[in-house]
């Protein structure tokens, strides 16, 4: 493996009087990707949709021998592994833990973190019974370009990307990750048993893009180390996207 590098970026944000500084390990094969602007106005309207599974598979997770980088704002993070411990009541420990899609998966009482036991609780009737992909909430800060995810379905679909609401005011700073450029938030919403998140009344938006058939990549999600949980996603017919 060649020689890592690493590479501070700093972007000042003006409304908040913040700096951002984001650490990134790279290669000279694998540049990080940049933030894009982020528009969040007009949203796809899907409330009244109807929507049929259709088949996906995982064909790649992340490389786990590659190193990755944090996100921190308002601070300098060295770079390292995250993995949250703040609550380990909420780990999942002696199971596999890896990034899976589970055929009719997204249902109350499911939980949409194959490393944590947080549970959906809240879910469009539209959205019940799609499969679902289980990330890894261990992974929310990495900000490396090198980080992928991909899955594949024979014909074309809806991909749907459950946002963490406190990212999304991250990402309105920030600028989204690169890979995301493609998406469009909707009018859908799914909120979790997380206990932070419920004392803040906050729940997940709901971003789609439409996809042909063939594979999806999702990338890093470069979220506040602190602050913001990791996305996940579901799949559908393409029937409602935009």
């Amino acid at each position: 493996m060649s020689r890592v590098k690493i590479k501070t970026m700093e972007t000042k944000l003006a409304a908040a009087g913040l700096h951002i500084i984001i650490a990134l390990f790279l290669t000279p094969v694998a540049l990080a990707q940049a933030p894009i602007k982020f528009r969040s106005s007009n949203p796809v309207v899907l409330k009244d949709a109807r929507f049929e599974s259709v088949a996906v598979e995982v064909v790649s997770e992340p490389e786990k021998s590659i190193g990755y980088a944090t996100i921190k704002v308002g601070d300098y993070v060295s770079p390292s592994n995250y993995t949250m411990m703040a609550n380990r009541d909420t780990l999942v420990t002696g199971a596999k833990r890896d990034y899976q899609v589970i055929a009719g998966g997204l249902k109350v009482d499911a939980t949409p973190y194959s490393d944590r036991t947080i549970r959906l609780k809240q879910i469009p009737a539209a959205l019940v019974g799609l499969p679902l992909l289980q990330t890894k909430m261990g992974n929310k800060a990495i900000a490396d370009a090198r980080f992928s995810i991909r899955v594949a379905t024979k014909e074309e679909c809806s991909v749907f990307l459950a946002v963490d609401e406190r990212a999304v005011e991250f990402y309105g700073k920030a600028g989204l990750p690169g890979w995301m450029a493609g998406f469009s938030p909707t009018d859908l919403r799914l909120v979790t048993d997380d206990a932070i998140m419920k004392a803040s009344d906050r729940g997940y938006r709901v971003f789609v893009k439409k996809s042909g058939a063939g594979e999806v990549e999702f990338g890093a999600a470069c979220g506040d180390v602190n602050l913001t949980a990791m996305y996940f996603a579901f799949f559908a017919n393409a029937a409602g996207s935009k």
